[in-house]
């Protein structure tokens, strides 16, 4: 029986637009009554429009946006009823990778700093190195220079910068990865290449990964399960041979056609 890591349940987020005519105010439901599994060890595909709620949830995920209703079980415990300070014991397990590295990182900063910052703050084990020596482990196994550590974020490339990203997460040895559109905004040529590099980060280090995109070719090519997500809620959900091969549903039919497929 496969173990489960992250369990929500009927996650709600809702946000106020405005007030109507009569005084009443009005709401926008951006995630609706969500709910799904992630397994250990398992790579979960969430896809849908821009636009669908994709960020809201991982944002919810993280603990950096609150619902208005629904649970959160990590590994057993519920961690939207924890207090901050108790969350805190368990925020580096639960790591997030945004779309944009360049705006997460502080430009005056060199990338030492930024990479460390994390480390210091959770007291995460150097397993006896230095500092300096665990952050160059770090960078090497995603195929970084240790040299970096000394330069500025805006001295990199997007996909360089992704590759920070990426260490940067690795370095709090996260059991649960959420990856938010993170090669969306990349040349083809470098997708792949950051593709293959978290599969591999997430295979060697025996993390579950939450991959979110807009494109199903891109999860169809790195999911066990995938997720389709339109207008706050989950449409469909299956393995990648059922949401290719078999799936009924009207949404992913309309994905599938506007689907290209990359040569990664």
């Amino acid at each position: 029986m496969k173990e489960s890591v992250l369990s929500i349940k009927n996650l709600r987020k809702e946000y106020i637009c405005g007030r109507s005519w009569l005084q009443e105010t009005e709401t926008f439901a951006a995630v609706r009554d969500v709910s799904f599994e992630l397994y250990q060890g398992e790579t979960l595909g969430l896809v849908g429009e821009s636009g669908c709620g994709k960020s809201t949830l991982a944002k919810m995920i993280v603990k950096l946006v609150k619902p208005n209703a629904g649970e959160i079980y990590f590994e057993g415990q519920n961690i939207l009823d924890m207090k901050e300070k108790k969350f805190r014991c368990l925020r580096p397990y639960i790591q997030l990778i945004g779309q944009n590295p360049f705006g997460s990182m502080d430009p005056r900063k060199k990338l030492i700093d930024t990479l460390s910052e994390g480390i210091r703050c959770h007291h995460i084990s150097t397993n006896g190195k230095s500092l300096r020596g665990y952050l160059e482990e770090i960078l090497r196994s995603c195929e970084l220079q240790p040299e970096f550590l000394d330069r500025y974020p805006c001295e990199f490339s997007g996909g360089q910068l992704q590759r920070l990203a990426i260490a940067r997460a690795l370095a709090l040895r996260p059991r649960v990865l959420v990856a938010d559109e993170i090669v969306s905004a990349l040349d083809v040529s470098v997708q792949g290449q950051i593709l293959e590099l978290l599969m591999k980060q997430k295979t060697e280090r025996n993390m579950s990964l939450i991959f979110i995109t807009h494109d199903l070719s891109v999860v169809r090519k790195i999911s066990d399960r995938i997720l389709v997500m339109k207008d706050g809620k989950i449409l469909d959900e299956g393995s990648p041979e059922y949401i290719f091969e078999k799936s009924e549903c009207l949404y992913t039919r309309k994905l599938k056609e506007a689907m290209i497929t990359f040569p990664y």
